[in-house]
């Protein structure tokens, strides 16, 4: 019997679990704003997200001997290209949340994994802290930070446009992700 609560892919499983409650606390905010049962709800679901992932990899008490010799699953390191600009933005700490939409490689993404971004020869190191999925755009404009999205200044109309100008309708249909960053030195 292994040593871990649970097996690799159970982290892949709370994550899928705790993005589609993301979904739905997102529901919940724009069919209810400022109700400050929903905010409770998201400052919940943030803590436990937060802490899921770690608590995951802990050793089951009963095989302690075992998980001494056993090294902690690591966590995945994924890369995406980024235009300079944005490259710029997140190397300085104004943009935080990265954008994209839901092909394969960004659904394999989890919170407590590392993002590298490639930008011509540059690259910055990143930790993902939350990865939240929406139907649309201008679902996800109306959700998160605006200003930790884009280039200081842009309201959420130009947000809106340059986000489109890169996705086409047909790719927005795949679904948006807001990618939650922390800088990692190095």
């Amino acid at each position: 019997m292994s040593p871990w609560v649970t097996r690799p892919d159970s982290v892949r499983d709370v994550d899928s679990v705790r993005q589609r409650a993301g979904a739905f606390v997102s529901f919940l905010t724009r069919r209810y704003p400022r109700q400050s049962a929903v905010e409770g709800l998201r400052e919940r679901l943030t803590a436990v997200s937060v802490a899921a992932r770690p608590a995951l990899r802990q050793p089951h008490p009963e095989h302690e001997e075992d998980a001494m010799t056993t090294q902690q699953l690591p966590s995945s390191e994924h890369s995406l290209n980024i235009r300079e600009p944005y490259f710029d933005l997140i190397a300085t700490g104004a943009k935080t949340i990265e954008i994209r939409v839901g092909y394969a490689k960004i659904r394999k993404m989890a919170a407590g994994d590392s993002l590298r971004f490639n930008s011509g020869d540059d690259t910055l190191l990143t930790r993902i802290i939350a990865l939240k999925e929406y139907p649309s755009f201008e679902e996800m404009l109306d959700v998160e930070d605006n200003t930790a999205i884009g280039e200081p200044g842009m309201t959420r109309d130009e947000l809106l446009a340059a986000c489109r100008a890169i996705y086409p309708p047909e790719k927005e249909a795949l679904g948006v992700f807001a990618i939650h960053l922390d800088l990692l030195p190095g």
